[in-house]
């Protein structure tokens, strides 16, 4: 993976090596990034896939990505509050397809981008599911669930699900 800034060259941040990365947020104060990695490493084996982060200034050797969320053999749409405090991602599993069984799940975030504390919030069933997730402000989480014939938006007050 590479980083493009103000049009100057390529600069690698991430190894070479047979993984594929997607659904990229970035968070400025940790001077990471959050995205969907799979993991071609095991010819003949399933893929892993994870939400991993990588450092926009890697100073050392560079890496694959740290597994900042694993578990489920699908993710996708990483999502970063507003304050950087929480992540949001939607997650499913084999045989499901995104609309036979989806989750939304959200996390705390400590200091080096490591998520704590993974919580499920919401599953969409089948026939039903998320088609969008993000944060309306620190303390809301926005998500659509599309259902056949319409689509229901919903909200979660992320200060009655803390317990503050």
């Amino acid at each position: 993976m590479y980083k493009i800034v103000n049009g100057g060259a390529p600069v690698a941040i991430s190894a070479a090596g047979p993984f594929r990365y997607a659904d990229f947020v970035i968070d400025h104060n940790r001077q990471l990034t959050f995205c969907v990695q799979e993991d071609h490493a095991e010819p003949g084996q399933p893929t892993i896939n994870a939400i991993v982060s990588l450092p926009l200034n890697p100073t050392a050797t560079l890496s694959n990505g740290e597994y900042t969320v694993c578990g489920c053999e699908f993710f996708s749409s990483p999502r970063l509050s507003p304050d950087g405090r929480l992540l949001s991602w939607l997650s499913w599993n084999h045989p499901n397809m995104p609309w036979d069984g989806t989750e939304l799940w959200m996390g705390n975030l400590d200091k080096s981008g490591m998520v704590a504390e993974p919580r499920k919030i919401a599953a969409a069933l089948r026939n039903r599911f998320f088609n969008r997730n993000g944060w309306a402000t620190p303390l809301y989480l926005m998500f659509r669930i599309a259902v056949v014939g319409g689509i229901c938006i919903n909200a979660i007050s992320m200060k009655m699900r803390r317990n503050v």
